[in-house]
């Protein structure tokens, strides 16, 4: 049996247009999810709103829920790299303040952080997104309870704190902080000294 090679088929595959037109699709629909939701959302006006045909919408996403799946994981990537920047730092008090400089010192995009409330709503209505959820905070967790757990080793956070559970406090702390941004006008400069202030004080940070 013959396989055919798929560069013959049709026109030449371009990776980089490809990529460039999936991203076009999914920013044109994080503005549609924001200010309408994820059901209310017609895949009509995410194409208008990414100035793609509905034909061109369906080449990239099948169905309007793998539109869906595709933005949710990439926000958690989004999310996890964060966390990982954390490894990068000299310290973990300087991680935690690069950390909300990062979240809260560039101009608060509502949409943004509406679109985060969203995501969590739609956990409770369909199961794939609340596992898509629990494995990512899993992850977060894991990585940065490892951040922790150097920080111990180091001298920077007394042993006694378990870093499982301080971890998980600290995603938690992200997640309220991020959510309030989308209907409560608090300015970055607040949100940054409360933010760094909690979590420094949670995790005993040793003062310098």
């Amino acid at each position: 049996m013959s396989t055919m090679n798929p560069s013959r088929l049709g026109r030449p595959v371009d990776a980089d247009r490809r990529a460039a037109r999936r991203r076009q699709i999914i920013n044109g629909a994080r503005g549609v999810f924001a200010r309408k939701g994820f059901h209310a959302a017609s895949t009509a006006e995410i194409s208008a709103e990414a100035g793609v045909s509905g034909a061109n919408l369906y080449q990239y996403f099948a169905t309007k829920d793998d539109l869906i799946m595709s933005l949710i994981e990439e926000n958690l990537a989004g999310d996890l790299a964060l966390i990982e920047s954390l490894n990068d730092a000299k310290s973990l008090k300087q991680g935690i303040m690069s950390l909300g400089k990062a979240l809260f010192e560039t101009p608060p995009d509502r949409q943004s952080h509406a679109l985060r409330l969203e995501i969590l709503a739609e956990s409770f209505r369909q199961e794939e997104v609340a596992a898509t959820l629990r494995r990512a905070e899993i992850r977060m967790i894991d990585t940065l309870g490892a951040v922790i757990g150097k920080a111990q080793v180091s001298g920077e956070v007394p042993d006694e704190i378990s870093t499982r559970q301080a971890a998980a406090t600290i995603i938690a702390c992200i997640d309220g902080f991020m959510s309030r941004i989308a209907f409560t006008p608090i300015s970055a400069e607040a949100q940054l000294t409360g933010f760094v202030m909690l979590i420094t004080a949670a995790l005993r940070l040793e003062q310098s």
